[in-house]
């Protein structure tokens, strides 16, 4: 079916017949392009806050509002919805189909398949983003956000839309409860999993050096040890031998049968031999 050009757009937004509504209200004759417009970020936008939503609205969710000249924050992974500061009045002669702005989509932004605008629908139109980068992605209200065709039908419908979101003019009809992203919370779980493994190294490698120091006690030290200071990994088996073993401070001593003593230092772990004195 023929898209709607330039001057067919601007004619049915400007100057309607009697009997039709303006195409789009609030229309900009800079937002025209050669074969669709522009529409822009309304009023209304929600993200998922958890903190905001269980304690604030914990019974009740409702979206944020968007005053002239503030924006939103779409942080990494995650979704969020807006909705169209101009409406829509499609005859019955037309349907039309969004698409995200190519700005948006090289920003990391992806809009989500939604149906064709039927003949007979009047409202806003809402959408919903999902953030595919690593990064926060900033919007502010009037921001050119999603891309609008017209189509001709091959004749005019007798069938109206008569859904239950004609006339939507807020987010509160479509969204009933908070949406979070299932890639969001995988990667939330991923961070909180590598926070825990970060937090263990260092008991890790306290028992990795306490082990070390018992091998060196039970089976005897190796002549790399005299007078200097060595890195744990230079423990080696040499003699057969007993120990006894303390703690003080970051350090462990371990005394030898000849009462020779190795320290091993739990922060930088290495170990160096303390002779004993004649």
């Amino acid at each position: 079916m023929p898209v709607l050009s330039y001057q067919t757009i601007k004619r049915r937004c400007s100057q309607p017949s009697f009997s039709e509504l303006r195409l789009i209200e609030d229309f900009q004759i800079d937002n025209l392009k050669g074969a669709s417009y522009d529409l822009t970020l309304g009023d209304e936008y929600c993200v998922y806050n958890k903190d905001l939503i269980e304690k604030v609205f914990p019974t009740k969710f409702t979206p944020s509002k968007l005053w002239e000249g503030e924006g939103v924050i779409i942080p990494p992974g995650e979704i969020c919805y807006l909705i169209t500061a101009e409406a829509v009045n499609m005859p019955r002669d037309l349907s039309a189909s969004i698409s995200l702005s190519f700005g948006l989509i090289g920003r990391g932004l992806m809009l989500a398949k939604q149906p064709p605008i039927d003949p007979g629908y009047r409202g806003k139109i809402a959408c919903m983003l999902h953030n595919l980068s690593n990064e926060e992605i900033g919007l502010k209200r009037g921001d050119h956000i999603l891309t609008i065709e017209f189509f001709g039908l091959d004749q005019a419908t007798i069938k109206d839309y008569d859904g239950q979101y004609n006339n939507l003019s807020s987010l509160t009809w479509i969204i009933k409860k908070p949406i979070t992203s299932g890639i969001h919370q995988l990667s939330e779980k991923s961070d909180s999993l590598i926070r825990r493994i970060e937090a263990s190294i260092p008991t890790i490698i306290m028992a990795v050096s306490i082990i070390a120091a018992i091998l060196v006690g039970i089976f005897g030290y190796n002549t790399v040890f005299r007078d200097r200071t060595v890195d744990t990994k230079d423990i080696v088996n040499s003699s057969n031998s007993t120990a006894s073993m303390y703690r003080q401070g970051d350090e462990v001593f371990v005394v030898l049968q000849d009462q020779d003593m190795i320290v091993v230092n739990l922060k930088t772990n290495e170990a160096h031999l303390v002779r004993k004195q004649d």
